[in-house]
């Protein structure tokens, strides 16, 4: 890569926007582009197909599928046969095959749509995996002349939700704006079917914190649809705009004290619905002072009646009082500190000059705090900093706006201090939540339960604020132990067994006792395979989310290990691998110093079990070579690294695992 040469011959030299390659596995000098159309900015088409079998020194034109289905801006994939260069795939929203290396096309029925990768299996022109907005699905007759692809998601949630609301009294009902799968409603605990009350790609979605039968619903480019029954969603009080300028998912707020809707729209404009669900009043307000930019974020003051605080996606923020009144407005620019997209906007529900921004560009300063209503902004990025990872989500701690929780490209972290350069930033996802992108928090006051819209990984919930209010003297647990939060104020006692599986988290002020019984097959268990941990924090709701790894101590006398023993592998008997499986682990995740990377292996094998950075470089090998059945530990020296996203990563001859480590310095 230190030289590049130019393969342009017969190429476009313009109109068109993404592009993506495949090579042919069995001739290197076979290629193929497709281009994005960006003729119509909001629809994506497929500009055209070209082909080399001189690796680029000429390019011949070929056909876009007939089927594509425009939005490449999105989802857009090429990938070729191992052993066949003329047989391509194309994945646009619809998929389709060609043997003739894009000369004709064939569509291929019967999968999701919105398609973004395809993977063959080494040296198979039959065996595929491929990954769409429904998830994975497989193919066993590649080759075929009209394959046939298989769903395979059993027990695997992949919804990619955009937004999320909650019923105020209901504890079950959920609604989320989903990519490709409307607005769908939960309305039973737990991983259970939902049902679609609207169609489309979803979006942003509300229910009304009085009225709970006032419920929004949004279909792409900026629809908004009405239910007044808390069901069926049958008046549009936003309608479709052919304009390039909405957003693909339109950015919205729900003020339910003035029930009024507010909607991103075009350039230097927001648009808002008063009096919803009684006359439904639409209007739009042009806001110069925008500069050429376009509504990013809104957030509603608790405060101030009808103050609105509206982002840029050209970084500005602005507070806008009257915001309910057409033509009556005042504009304050607030002079946000970043020229980036301003993702959100958090404001401190008992003081609206306190507020939190968040930009979820890579290589910029994602979070800033101001304590005077924009006349000074102060960088809380912290120790997230050397992350670098998009946040697109802020949101202060429900009981405490000194501290905060942030939705990242890799799930939710907070922070017990919010403290300028030296604010520090956990992960929380060790207690449940995936290393997911999220794209939403929302807190429910009535019972403090806060849900995380996730984008690959369905909706996640978590009672911890709810279980720091109602925190009890004592609990005694015993029997088996569920996966949750035990959160006590002074003493928490157990013989109960944390099974296979299970994530259990314990957590008192004062004491946490174990206990052990008379015979060795009683008292307390933690199996192989649970996820178990003993915290003494105080029980208040100033409580931090994510406990520093200071914190994970005992109340009483604490012994630190200071020179640890040497031995790398640690190897017990093969029968204690019950399971039968391969298992990768790294603890404790987030690291600082000293982790222990574990590593399950049932039978004789070849192992290799690297560090590899953010963009997937080696960084250290920790084992290479041919290991006998057992359970390995090794010892990694985290302190080595600078803080930040790390892979560890174990590979053997027919499998791979990969897990993700947050160093955090």
């Amino acid at each position: 890569g230190m030289t590049w040469n130019p393969v342009n011959t017969g190429l476009p030299t313009s109109g068109y926007g993404r592009i993506e390659l495949a090579c042919a596995p069995n001739n290197a000098a076979t290629v193929y582009v497709i281009y994005q159309d960006t003729a119509n900015a909001t629809s994506g088409n497929c500009l055209a197909v070209f082909g080399t079998t001189n690796s680029g020194a000429m390019w011949n034109a070929a056909t876009c599928p007939g089927s594509f289905g425009k939005q490449a801006w999105y989802d857009l994939i090429l990938a070729v046969d191992p052993n066949n260069a003329s047989r391509l795939w194309a994945g646009g929203v619809n998929l389709s095959v060609s043997n003739d290396g894009g000369a004709s096309w064939t569509a291929v029925p019967g999968i999701h749509s919105d398609h973004h990768a395809i993977v063959y299996r080494q040296g198979s022109s039959d065996e595929m995996v491929l990954g769409n907005d429904g998830g994975v699905y497989r193919i066993t007759d590649g080759s075929a002349a009209v394959p046939t692809p298989m769903d395979r998601n059993n027990g695997y949630n992949v919804t990619q939700f955009y937004a999320c609301a909650m019923h105020p009294t209901l504890p079950d009902v959920i609604l989320g704006g989903t990519q490709d799968n409307g607005t769908q409603r939960f309305s039973n605990p737990g991983l259970s079917t939902t049902t679609q009350p609207v169609g489309a790609d979803g979006g942003w979605c509300f229910i009304d914190d009085d009225n709970p039968a006032i419920q929004i619903a949004s279909t792409q480019y900026g629809v908004f649809r009405l239910a007044t029954d808390g069901a069926n969603f049958g008046a549009t009080i936003v309608p479709y705009v052919s304009d390039p300028y909405r957003r693909f998912i339109t950015p919205a707020e729900y003020d339910a004290d003035s029930n009024v809707l507010y909607v991103a729209d075009t350039i230097d404009m927001f648009g808002r619905v008063t009096d919803v669900g009684g006359g439904n009043n639409l209007t739009f307000e042009t806001v110069s002072a925008f500069g050429n930019s376009r509504v990013s974020a809104f957030a509603i003051s608790k405060v101030t009646p009808d103050r609105v605080f509206m982002g840029l996606n050209s970084g500005g923020l602005f507070m806008i009082d009257n915001a309910d009144q057409n033509g009556g407005i005042t504009a304050t620019n607030l002079n946000a500190p970043s020229g980036n997209y301003l993702s959100s906007v958090a404001v401190d529900a008992n003081n609206d000059n306190h507020l939190l921004i968040s930009y979820s560009n890579y290589g910029v300063v994602s979070i800033f705090e101001t304590t005077d209503g924009g006349a000074t902004w102060v960088d809380v990025e912290g120790d997230f900093a050397p992350v670098d990872i998009p946040v697109r989500w802020v949101m202060f701690h429900p009981f405490d706006s000194t501290q905060a929780l942030i939705a990242t490209e890799v799930g939710v972290w907070s922070t017990s201090q919010l403290d300028g350069a030296d604010t520090r930033w956990n992960p929380t996802n060790n207690f449940g939540l995936a290393n997911v992108r999220i794209d939403m928090l929302r807190y429910r006051s009535t019972d403090h339960v806060v849900a995380a819209a996730t984008h690959g990984r369905g909706m996640y919930t978590t009672d911890y604020f709810s279980l720091l209010a109602d925190c009890p003297p004592t609990l005694d647990l015993t029997g088996m132990v569920a996966s949750g939060i035990y959160i006590a104020q002074d003493l928490i006692t157990s013989d109960g067994t944390v099974a296979d599986g299970s994530k259990v988290i314990y957590q008192s002020g004062e004491t946490i006792v174990l206990q052990v019984g008379a015979m060795p097959d009683q008292g307390f268990t933690a199996e192989r395979g649970s996820d178990f941990w003993a915290l003494i924090l105080p029980c208040d709701t100033d409580d931090n989310f994510a406990p520093d790894p200071a914190e994970e101590l005992t109340a009483g006398e604490d012994e630190y290990l200071d020179d640890p023993p040497n031995e790398q592998v640690l190897q017990p008997d093969p029968p204690d691998l019950a399971s039968g499986r391969e298992h990768l682990h790294c603890y404790p995740n987030p690291a600082s110093f000293i982790a222990t990377v574990e590593f399950d292996l049932p039978e004789e094998k070849f192992v290799q079990i690297t560090v590899l950075d953010a963009f997937g470089r080696t960084r250290e090998v920790l084992t290479d070579g041919l290991l006998a059945p057992g359970i390995y530990r090794f010892d990694w020296d985290a302190s080595n690294y600078e803080s930040g996203l790390y892979l560890i990563q174990a590979r053997t001859e027919n499998s791979g695992q990969t897990v993700k480590v947050f160093v955090v310095r």
